[in-house]
């Protein structure tokens, strides 16, 4: 997981949903203001202020994904779901607040985090506390780690060094942050999905695999040289001059690095490359690479 760039909206939009905050605010009693956020979420779309509202809503989150059109927590699956970071049904009152929106994939936010939510009670403390629905949080104090104003790599690593990429707390056990890491991994179940593991170890190959074709490519001194480095993929056009033609699949691999998915993998086989031999070596070739 990486860390979400900050957007604004436009004032139609952020108009639209202060007038939907202020319904669910205006509810005296805690049960209320949650039913009512929810009638208000399920029906977001019925009007056209609505709908235009929550097209922009979902646009511009869309440009914020970690990949394209990426569920933000797995990395792994399409985003097509507006996920509250803390739940509607929870926390009614940021269930109309931009800063509380990301995309995510169906699974990561229906069935793994869904209203599945933590704080620490008392607030500041090491405790954590379950939260209940219908039960008016005491606190704000969250144990998972918020993507829209939080960077997850000083909470978490993903460790490329050991057997299986797994993410690992950085801090000391009971800290505050590493009961933030463990509670975030655990909720969105980010070490026990075979599937995602599994996926991980491939874009690390992946990764691998582009940065040694760049550099084959940039040393190619014939068309035949370039096809093999890149394996035909992107194809040489022999028609054209060999050097821009050499340039353009240079752009096309380096461009390539923004297309895959769980960049987090990339970022940390940047951040422990001095543990891990061939990764080092390929960056010493290519020590550019480590700003893509």
């Amino acid at each position: 997981m990486l860390h979400l760039p900050s957007k604004s909206l436009s004032n139609p939009t952020q108009n639209y949903l202060n007038k939907l905050q202020k319904k669910v605010d205006a509810e005296p009693i805690f049960k209320d203001k949650s039913d009512k956020a929810k009638s208000l979420w399920d029906n977001k779309r019925s009007s056209k202020a609505g709908k235009e509202a929550f097209d922009e809503i979902k646009e511009v989150l869309k440009t914020m994904c970690v990949g394209i059109k990426t569920c933000n927590y797995c990395e792994h699956d399409r985003a097509f779901d507006i996920e509250h970071i803390y739940p509607k049904s929870l926390y009614p009152s940021l269930a109309f607040v931009w800063e509380n929106y990301l995309l995510a994939c169906k699974g990561c936010n229906s069935e793994y985090k869904s209203d599945n939510f933590a704080i620490f009670k008392p607030k500041g403390s090491i405790l954590k506390h379950i939260l209940v629905r219908n039960i008016e949080p005491k606190n704000d104090d969250a144990l998972l780690i918020n993507l829209r104003r939080e960077d997850p790599t000083k909470f978490l690593r993903l460790n490329l060094v050991g057997q299986k990429p797994l993410y690992d707390p950085i801090h000391e056990v009971n800290s505050r942050e590493y009961l933030r890491a463990d509670y975030t991994t655990e909720c969105l179940e980010l070490n026990k999905n075979e599937t995602l593991i599994a996926a991980r170890e491939n874009l690390a190959k992946t990764y691998l695999e582009r940065l040694q074709n760049f550099i084959k490519a940039r040393e190619s001194i014939t068309f035949n040289d370039l096809d093999n480095a890149t394996n035909g993929r992107p194809m040489s056009d022999r028609t054209q001059p060999f050097e821009s033609e050499k340039q353009r699949i240079l752009e096309n691999i380096k461009n390539s690095f923004k297309e895959l998915s769980h960049p987090t993998v990339w970022f940390e086989l940047k951040r422990q490359r001095d543990n891990l031999q061939r990764t080092n070596q390929l960056f010493n070739q290519l020590p550019e690479a480590l700003n893509w």
